[in-house]
């Protein structure tokens, strides 16, 4: 627990912890005691607060930039599906044009 310190006839002094310490004055066989504690050996320094524009703007700039990032994101993930859908409509045109032209057998031009 603590450390104690005792001598004859003077304060008994008791140390609980760093920030509590116990003293009082032996009464016979009871100890009457008092509680004492010690101020916080750091002082705690609040910081200045920023300007409340500079916030906002900071604010306004990351919101900016990160709908940014996402515009070109879903452009990319936009481009290449475009990509893909393109290259599939070319495969099948090519297919259509290999195919038998049935419709040409029943229509004639002269």
């Amino acid at each position: 627990m603590g450390s104690t310190s005792c001598g004859a006839g003077s304060d008994a002094v008791i140390k609980v912890d760093q920030n509590v310490i116990i003293k009082g004055k032996p009464s016979g066989s009871l100890l009457s005691l008092s509680v004492m504690s010690e101020p916080f050996p750091q002082h705690i320094v609040p910081l200045p607060q920023p300007d409340v524009e500079e916030v906002l703007v900071a604010h306004q700039v990351t919101y900016e930039f990160y709908a940014e990032v996402r515009y070109r994101a879903d452009l990319e993930c936009y481009c290449q599906w475009y990509e893909q859908v393109s290259e599939q409509h070319q495969r099948e045109l090519a297919a259509m044009r290999s195919d038998i032209n049935i419709l040409g057998w029943f229509v004639r031009r002269s």
